[in-house]
């Protein structure tokens, strides 16, 4: 079997460890650089049984049909990205996935996925972003596609202090620099 291309990591060159900013004692914001995660696009006729179950019987787990929702499996995440369309997140995710009258496509070449976490990262991504992060709108589960920074980007909500942020790969570094900027006053940490 030939040897699979490697996957560049778009901020391998930036994301250095260490803790950063005004309260490097008490960092308010963990950022990290989601490496080595595969993204698949999956798209499928959502009003179709044989379809829906094929992909929970593949995925272990319903797709999220509700708009701005996820569904967490133990190697990853599908994001419902519109009434036909999920992205799949995780390590064991491929494009191989027996899922009848679904397309899979994998992205993961063209994307970039970046955690955001901490007591203050919900003050950091408010200042790039105009939805309204406060907890009661934006519950664990929850995802939009919006824009930080001027960046286009997914979002979703982990926990009440953690969020994923997918987009384009050729935005990456950008976003990430924006995001350090950001988060100096809080102090962060790149983990």
């Amino acid at each position: 079997m030939p040897d699979q291309p490697q996957r560049l990591d778009a901020l391998a060159a930036l994301c250095s460890a260490g803790t950063f900013g005004a309260h490097p004692a008490a960092p308010g914001v963990a950022l990290t650089a989601r490496r080595g995660l595969t993204l698949i696009d999956l798209r499928g006729d959502a009003g179709s049984a044989g379809f829906l179950a094929a992909a929970a019987a593949s995925l272990g787990v319903a797709l999220p049909l509700a708009p701005a929702t996820s569904a967490s499996v133990e190697h990853g995440t599908v994001i419902g990205l519109g009434p036909d369309q999920w992205l799949l997140a995780g390590d064991r995710f491929h494009e191989g996935l027996a899922i009848a009258g679904g397309f899979l496509t994998d992205v993961s070449h063209g994307r970039a996925a970046m955690r955001v976490s901490g007591p203050r990262a919900r003050e950091l991504l408010a200042k790039g972003c105009s939805l309204d992060l406060h907890p009661r709108a934006w519950e664990p589960g929850r995802c939009a596609q919006t824009s930080i920074a001027r960046v286009s980007v997914l979002l979703h909500a982990l926990d009440p202090d953690g969020f994923d942020l997918y987009c384009a790969r050729s935005y990456a570094r950008h976003l990430w620099h924006w995001l350090t900027e950001a988060a100096a006053e809080f102090g962060y940490q790149v983990v």
